[in-house]
């Protein structure tokens, strides 16, 4: 009885994902995408294009909240890479 009843379940799963698998929509045709505009590619270029020499990075401390280390060390790493202009903020006038 348990070996029917196990074989029952077995063959209802079976079942199932065979009508699962035979519900799923067809594998789609891929079309041709139209081409892009000379001028529009142009125009997307000059738009990614960076306005600064330089990027700048400021690093924000919370003065009530921020540890030491988390404000210097990212600032240290960055000025030494010399990668971009990196300043040091405060949310408030006063020490961190």
């Amino acid at each position: 009885m348990l070996l029917w009843g196990t074989l029952g379940i077995i063959a209802l799963l079976a079942v199932a994902a065979g009508t699962w698998l035979l519900s799923l929509p067809s594998a789609s045709v891929a079309t041709a995408q139209p081409a892009i505009d000379a001028s529009e590619a142009q125009a997307t270029l000059a738009a990614l294009k960076p306005r600064l020499q330089r990027p700048l990075i400021a690093i924000i401390g919370i003065n009530d909240g921020t540890e030491t280390t988390d404000y210097l060390i990212p600032y240290g790493i960055l000025r030494r890479a010399d990668v971009a202009d990196v300043v040091a903020l405060a949310t408030q006038p006063g020490p961190p």
